[in-house]
């Protein structure tokens, strides 16, 4: 009689081997889809048509970009920099100001054509979403359809989103866009130059998205599959707006490094080399600009809206 023994260390290697491998994604099944209470996040041209009325393209000037109804009150979602100019100060206490050049009014058109006009003192005045790149507009407008706000925290990578918006290219035809989700992030690089040349670090956080969005859909919403509102675009394809103004203070000569002091001490033709961290950083940004990929992109979640308990100092809201 042959031993059971070998043929129960193969089971138990087998055994050992399936709880090692990564589990199969679990499908559905076809009586489910007939008999249950079913969401099809994939039947996109009825999300779009059910989604549409709650954007708008938003005219601040020369400025153009997407905004999204968040409230039944009429209150839009958007990117700060979509609406105005945006200047940083140093407070005596450490903090960093923002100022804001709007428009004296700007232009609201929905999915149907319908324009209205809306003063600059419809932005709501706080200082710290405009410093994360996302400004909240009170129109004042009761409206039917708008998107509720999903907790940005308890997304995860391989989540499947979509945004809708009004890309620069699009002539104003409002764009459907379909990705995941890809990291949740803070940047280390110093996007907000403020007045006097110096760069600093912001702790932002974002949601990094890996869709084909094109530059000019900020304000645009990252949308979950319960047609929620996670984030507001406010970059696409790796290069924003805060590192525009980064690239402007280099070449103004914000970060020019001045000339080494001779050291008579040094043999002749000695060359000296003094490394300035911010021409370097700003240096990097314009390589980071001609090798950016266009396939994703970076949405602040709408969480930074809120106003804070202990507001910063107050930041002028200037109209031109």
């Amino acid at each position: 009689m042959k031993s059971p023994l070998p043929s129960l260390v193969m089971l138990v290697a087998l055994a050992s081997l399936a709880r090692a491998q990564v589990a199969p994604p679990k499908y559905e099944s076809r009586w489910h889809h007939i008999l249950g209470r079913h969401r099809d996040a994939n039947n996109l041209d009825r999300r779009f048509n059910d989604i549409k009325c709650a954007l708008v393209l938003i005219e601040a000037g020369q400025k153009l970009g997407t905004g999204f109804y968040i409230s039944p009150d009429g209150d839009i979602a958007t990117a700060s920099h979509v609406v105005a100019d945006r200047t940083f100060d140093r407070t005596p206490d450490g903090r960093i100001s923002v100022n804001m050049i709007v428009p004296t009014v700007m232009w609201l058109t929905n999915s149907k054509g319908e324009r209205i006009q809306i003063p600059a003192t419809s932005i709501e005045k706080n200082p710290d979403a405009w410093i994360a790149d996302v400004a909240r507009i009170r129109t004042g407008t009761n409206t039917a359809c708008w998107l509720q706000e999903s907790d940005d925290r308890k997304s995860h990578p391989g989540q499947t989103l979509i945004s809708m918006g009004f890309p620069g290219l699009s002539f104003k035809a409002l764009t459907l866009y379909v990705g995941i989700m890809s990291a949740h992030l803070t940047t280390n690089l110093p996007t907000v130059v403020l007045t006097t040349g110096e760069a600093v670090t912001t702790t932002t956080e974002f949601i990094r998205v890996q869709m084909p969005i094109s530059t000019g859909l900020s304000g645009a919403p990252i949308i979950d599959e319960e047609n929620r509102a996670v984030a507001v675009v406010t970059s696409a394809g790796g290069w924003t707006h805060d590192l525009d103004n980064l690239m402007m203070a280099f070449h103004g000569g914000a970060f020019q490094t001045p000339p080494p002091i001779p050291n008579p001490q040094q043999p002749p033709n000695t060359v000296t080399f003094t490394l300035n961290p911010m021409a370097v950083t700003a240096e990097l940004a314009a390589l980071f600009h001609d090798y950016a990929s266009p396939g994703y992109g970076d949405a602040v979640p709408l969480r930074y809206l809120r106003k804070p308990q202990q507001q910063n100092p107050p930041s002028a809201l200037r109209d031109h």
